[in-house]
């Protein structure tokens, strides 16, 4: 398959680029490694004669020009900063604060990357929440239909504190550890984990912090009923501390959910706006009969 998709891709470039560019357009890595973009246009632009492509590294800026590694001088009047983003500092600039004091930030430092029990929930950080979360992410399947999965998942845990007059609920260690072993391994014989440096993987530890390594159907199925046995709810006697345990558990869900709605509202305003809709009604079905007995 991947001998396929790699003649294919080739073949194509060889048909629509200019001669020049062609060797400079063929990956040096598995196609797939990286995220594909796929357009009917973007070859047929380099024809153009105001393009020209280099595949080199900026390293000086003066009053006038651009100056590369190679040492080629290019005049240029504007210039697009276009860098990306820093994939690999999830949450960023959120500081959340679990037992103990513990610091997201520092906990995922610590294990090389970040990581999650299915993508949604941490050890040590109870009544805390995700989406998109690590390894939430898919190379070939709807970000959409994943964050649904994930909102059904929250509010299905969520139910089962407000019901048994909980304080809180979290994953076992053991849980997300063998959740996370099976991830890694899954990733290790697929082409997003053969070898090329993408905005999925740490720039230093390598570890591959984005992908699911499984058909999104394979995701719902495993969200549909949580594995019980996984996590630790702690109970309460005192039903006057419910109203607080009940604010910190929306909350948390809501902090945790704010950077990614404005990633998918940003990058996809129709289809952000139904996930905020659906998160919506799943939230108004799991605490509305909470919040109508304060």
């Amino acid at each position: 398959m991947r001998q396929k998709i790699r003649d294919a891709t080739y073949d194509y470039i060889e048909r629509e680029a200019p001669v020049e560019y062609r060797e400079i357009l063929k990956p040096d890595y598995e196609p797939g490694c990286k995220r594909r973009v796929n357009t009917l246009d973007y070859l047929k632009t380099l024809h153009s004669p105001n393009m020209h492509l280099a595949k080199d590294r900026a390293v000086r800026i003066t009053e006038n020009e651009i100056v590369t590694k190679n040492g080629q001088h290019y005049p240029a009047d504007v210039i697009v900063y276009a860098t990306g983003f820093l994939t690999q500092r999830w949450l960023f600039p959120i500081e959340v604060k679990g037992k103990d004091g513990k610091v997201l930030h520092k906990v995922w430092e610590e294990t090389g990357g970040a990581e999650a029990y299915k993508g949604t929930v941490v050890t040590d950080f109870p009544n805390f929440f995700v989406l998109y979360g690590p390894n939430a992410a898919t190379g070939q399947h709807s970000v959409i239909f994943h964050s649904e999965c994930q909102i059904n998942y929250s509010c299905r845990l969520l139910r089962a504190v407000l019901k048994e007059n909980a304080e809180s609920i979290m994953v076992k260690p053991q849980a997300q550890e063998q959740d996370q072993s099976w991830v890694h391994k899954r990733l290790g014989g697929l082409v997003f984990n053969s070898g090329c440096q993408s905005w999925w993987m740490d720039p230093k530890t390598k570890k591959n912090t984005f992908i699911y390594p499984d058909p999104m159907y394979k995701y719902w199925l495993r969200t549909i009923f949580p594995t019980w046995s996984d996590f630790e709810i702690v109970r309460k006697g005192d039903n006057g501390t419910q109203a607080s345990s009940f604010a910190s558990t929306a909350l948390t869900l809501c902090i945790a959910a704010a950077s990614v709605w404005a990633l998918v509202v940003t990058t996809f305003p129709a289809e952000g706006s139904k996930v905020i809709a659906n998160t919506v009604a799943q939230l108004k079905a799991t605490l509305g009969p909470v919040m109508a007995q304060k």
